[in-house]
C-alpha cells in the first residue's frame, strides 16, 4: 500500500513538473533524479524491513519453531535437498556416507 501511494506521489511530481516547466531536456533530468532519488529512499525501507525480519527468523529458531512443520520427500534428490536445508538451518555441516 505505501508503494503505491509513493508511485502515486512520484507519478503527480514528475506530471506536474512537465506541466510547469518548458524545456523538455530540463524536465528529463528533474524526472530521472526523482525516479532514482524515489528508488533509493524505496530500497533502503525494503532493505531495512529485510534485514529485520531475517533477525527476527534467526532469533525465533528453537526446538518447538523446527518441528512446526513437517514436508515428507519421496525421491533421493528432494531428501538430499531436504538433508540440505535441514544441516544449513542447525549449522551442522553434512557428512559423506
Amino acid at each position: 500500500m505505501d508503494f503505491a501511494l509513493f508511485g502515486i506521489v512520484l507519478f503527480i511530481l514528475i506530471f506536474l513538473d512537465l506541466y510547469i516547466q518548458d524545456d523538455l531536456v530540463e524536465w528529463i533530468i528533474r524526472s530521472l533524479v526523482l525516479i532514482i532519488l524515489f528508488l533509493m529512499i524505496q530500497y533502503s525501507f525494503v532493505n531495512s524491513i529485510c534485514e529485520i525480519i531475517f533477525r527476527l527468523a534467526k532469533k525465533m529458531k528453537s526446538e518447538k519453531g523446527k518441528n512446526k512443520y513437517r514436508i515428507s520427500f519421496t525421491d533421493v534428490l528432494s531428501m538430499f535437498i531436504r538433508r540440505l536445508v535441514i544441516s544449513h538451518i542447525n549449522g551442522i555441516k553434512l557428512k559423506k556416507q
